[in-house]
C-alpha cells in the first residue's frame, strides 16, 4: 500500500500515541464518531474495476475543556478484481484532520483555542456551523461524498496551524486562523504543483451566525506564497531559506436561507486567489474566473416531490473528492421522493441530471464553441435507506453523451454503494 508521504505515516502514529496517553491520564472520556465504507464499480483502463474506500471520524471529549478530533480516509486505486485479497493493493491514506482544542467558558462567551493539522473547519462545508450552533446539515446532495461531508471547498485552508474563535451571544461566532499550507501536507484538496501553491502562510478572519431562517459563514483572509529563490540585479538566481514577496487575498461565503425540512436556498461564493501585488499584476490579471467559486441551489419541497436546481462554477482542483460533479462548470436538476417507510426502514429515491462542461468559465467566455466540444450529460438515479444504526446510499452514474453501442453504455456507467454509521 502506497502512503501519500512519510509525514502522514508519522502523523497517524503520533495521533494514536497522543490519544492513548491522554485517555489514560484523565477520567473516562466521552467519544462520538462515525465510520463508513464504500465501493465503486467502473471502467478503469479498459477493464471493469471495483474500488473500495473507507473513512473514520471521531471526537473525544477528554474533559469539559479539552477536545480531540481526528478524521482519516483510505482510497484504493487498484481493482479488488485483480486479486481478492488486500495484500499489496495500491491505496492512499489521508489523515484529513487531527486537532486538539481547548474550550473555556467566560460568562455568555465560549472561547476555543485549537492546534490542528489537515482540513480544519473547511471553507464551504457546513461543519463549522453544525459544531458552533448545533444546526442540521444543509449540504447539497450534489456535493456528497462517501463520508457524507461536503467536500466542495471554496478555497483550501488545510495545513498546520492554530485557530482562536469565540462563540458569542445571539448565535454568532468570530474566529481567527493562522496556518502553513503546503501541497504535500495532509491535504486532499490541494493538487496544484505550481510554485505559488506548494507552500504558503495564511491568515483568515471568520464570522458565522445561525438563526431561525438564516445561517451564514463568511471568511476573509490572505495567502502569502513562500519562495525559496529570487533573481538578483545581475540576473542570477539566489537560494534563500524563506522569501515572501506578496500577499494574495481569498474569501468565501456560505449562506443558507430556510430550513432543511422545507423550501430553501443555498448560496455559496468565493475567490481562491485575488492578486493585489502591482509587480505580479504586470504579468497577469488580478482575478481569473478559474479562481471563482459559485454554487447556487434553490430547493423546493412539496407533498409528493422534492426538487432543486443548482448552478455551479468551481476551480477544477476542488473536484477530486466529489461523487457527482466531474466538471468545473454546469447546471443540475435533482429530484427525490419524500421519505417512504418500507419494511420498517425509511427510504428515499431520486435522480440527478447534470449538464456540465470540462472547460472552465474563462475558456467558455473566450470561445463559445468550446461549450459543445466539452459538454457532458450525466444521468444519476440514486437511493438512500436509513437503518437504525446507519445509512445506505447507492447510485448509478451514466455519462450519456457519446454512447454509440451497448458496450459503450456499460463503459460509461459508474455504480456506487456506501454505508456509514454513527456510534
Amino acid at each position: 500500500m502506497i502512503r501519500k508521504s512519510n509525514f502522514i505515516k508519522r502523523s497517524a502514529a503520533l495521533s494514536f500515541c497522543l490519544f492513548t496517553l491522554i485517555t489514560t491520564s484523565f477520567a473516562t472520556p466521552y467519544f462520538s464518531g462515525y465510520a463508513g465504507v464504500g465501493g465503486t464499480l467502473k471502467n478503469l483502463d479498459g477493464s471493469t474495476a471495483f474500488l473500495l474506500d473507507g473513512f473514520f471520524s471521531g471526537q473525544f471529549d477528554i474533559t469539559q475543556s479539552f477536545i480531540i478530533r481526528t478524521n482519516a480516509s483510505l482510497y484504493t486505486t487498484s481493482s479488488i478484481f485483480s486479486n481478492f485479497t488486500f495484500k499489496n493493493k495500491e491505496s492512499y491514506f489521508n489523515l484529513d484532520e487531527f486537532s486538539l482544542t481547548y474550550r473555556n467558558y467566560f460568562g455568555s462567551v465560549t472561547q476555543f483555542l485549537a492546534a490542528f493539522a489537515g482540513d480544519y473547519d473547511p471553507i464551504g462545508s457546513d461543519l463549522f456551523l453544525q459544531r458552533m450552533f448545533g444546526i442540521d446539515s444543509f449540504a447539497s446532495k450534489l456535493t456528497d461524498t462517501i463520508s457524507g461531508i461536503s467536500k466542495a471547498t471554496i478555497f483550501d485552508n488545510s495545513g498546520l496551524g492554530i485557530a482562536y474563535y469565540l462563540k458569542l451571544p445571539a448565535n454568532t461566532a468570530l474566529g481567527l486562523y493562522g496556518y502553513y499550507n503546503a501541497a504535500e501536507i495532509l491535504s486532499t484538496n490541494t493538487t496544484s504543483t505550481s510554485d505559488e501553491d506548494l507552500a504558503s502562510l495564511n491568515a483568515d478572519l471568520r464570522f458565522a451566525g445561525a438563526w431561525s431562517q438564516v445561517a451564514l459563514d463568511f471568511v476573509f483572509g490572505c495567502n502569502m506564497p513562500i519562495e525559496k529563490t529570487y533573481t538578483n540585479e545581475n540576473g542570477e538566481e539566489v537560494k534563500v531559506v524563506v522569501l515572501i514577496q506578496r500577499a494574495d487575498l481569498h474569501m468565501g461565503l456560505t449562506a443558507f436561507f430556510g430550513n432543511t425540512n422545507s423550501s430553501s436556498l443555498l448560496f455559496q461564493a468565493g475567490i481562491t486567489q485575488l492578486i493585489v501585488d502591482k509587480k505580479t499584476l504586470a504579468n497577469q490579471s488580478a482575478l481569473s474566473l478559474d479562481n471563482v467559486f459559485l454554487f447556487i441551489e434553490p430547493k423546493f419541497v412539496t407533498k409528493n416531490l422534492i426538487f432543486s436546481v443548482a448552478l455551479f462554477n468551481m476551480p477544477s482542483d476542488m473536484l477530486n473528492s466529489l461523487y457527482y460533479i466531474s466538471n468545473p462548470t454546469g447546471i443540475n436538476l435533482t429530484f427525490s421522493s419524500p421519505w417512504i417507510v418500507i419494511s420498517g426502514n425509511r427510504n428515499q429515491f431520486g435522480g440527478m441530471i447534470t449538464i456540465s462542461s470540462e472547460n472552465s468559465m474563462d475558456t467558455l467566455l473566450q470561445d463559445a464553441s468550446n461549450l459543445v466540444s466539452g459538454l457532458d450529460l450525466d444521468i444519476i438515479p440514486y437511493g438512500t435507506t436509513k437503518f437504525t444504526s446507519g445509512t445506505l446510499n447507492y447510485s448509478v452514474q451514466i455519462s450519456a453523451l457519446g454512447i454509440t453501442s451497448v458496450k459503450g453504455f456499460f463503459e460509461s456507467m459508474v455504480a456506487r454503494i456506501s454505508y456509514k454509521t454513527m456510534f
